[in-house]
């Protein structure tokens, strides 16, 4: 290499290398990754020496229950079991998921309800501590039940198991209802039609009694 080039190199100011993020950067990281991994370990080896296995399996337990409660998609399967749904949870739900969601959000609301399906269709029998009654049904003009020709009073006939006292006809629809249960809910003050706007804020975890669904006509 000539004198020149040598100078010239020399005369060049140093660049340091590119490189990865300094110390300062990633300790902060490790800090809490260790306090995640470090502080769990320490609470069950202080359970362990304070309770035996007893204590040591209680830690466990509660680690499992806050790492599920920490995941995302496990919050939003307890909210939906509670009977809570989001606007797009909601939409997406077929005719036995509104069913289900229907049982949940009664007994969200504090009704004790049971499955009683008559003839093949889904039907709940639902009561209260205020000793309030309702047969629940779900609406005909639903896409999936759109081709049965069962008519509304036959659905609403009385259940199988005897009710005492006087019992509301709820139906329940996402896609609306059929001009049948419009006619029948016009003309029987015990029949009660939920859909629409009102079934989703049901949904959205607004209680049944603030919907006035359930309310006397004319009260």
């Amino acid at each position: 290499m000539s004198a020149s080039r040598r100078a010239l190199r020399r005369s060049e100011p140093y660049l340091p290398a590119e490189g990865g993020p300094g110390l300062r950067e990633v300790l902060p990281g490790f800090a809490v990754l260790a306090a995640v991994v470090c502080v769990p370990l320490a609470g069950l080896g202080w359970l362990y020496r304070r309770f035996d296995v007893l204590g040591l399996v209680a830690g466990v337990v509660v680690l499992l229950v806050f790492a599920v409660l920490l995941t995302p998609g496990a919050r939003a399967a307890l909210r939906r079991r509670r009977g809570v749904y989001t606007a797009a949870e909601f939409a997406l739900l077929d005719d036995h998921g509104l069913m289900v969601a229907t049982e949940r959000m009664l007994r969200r609301d504090g009704w004790g309800v049971l499955p009683m399906p008559r003839r093949g269709q889904p039907r709940l029998y639902a009561r209260d501590a205020r000793g309030r009654r309702l047969d629940v049904v779900l609406s005909l003009a639903g896409a999936e039940a759109a081709a049965d020709t069962q008519s509304f009073s036959t659905r609403v006939a009385p259940a199988p198991r005897p009710l005492d006292g006087e019992r509301v006809h709820l139906v329940v629809g996402k896609e609306g209802h059929s001009q049948d249960e419009r006619w029948w809910a016009a003309r029987e003050p015990g029949v009660r039609l939920l859909g629409g706007r009102r079934l989703r804020r049901w949904a959205s975890g607004v209680p049944l009694d603030e919907l006035g669904v359930l309310e006397r006509p004319g009260t």
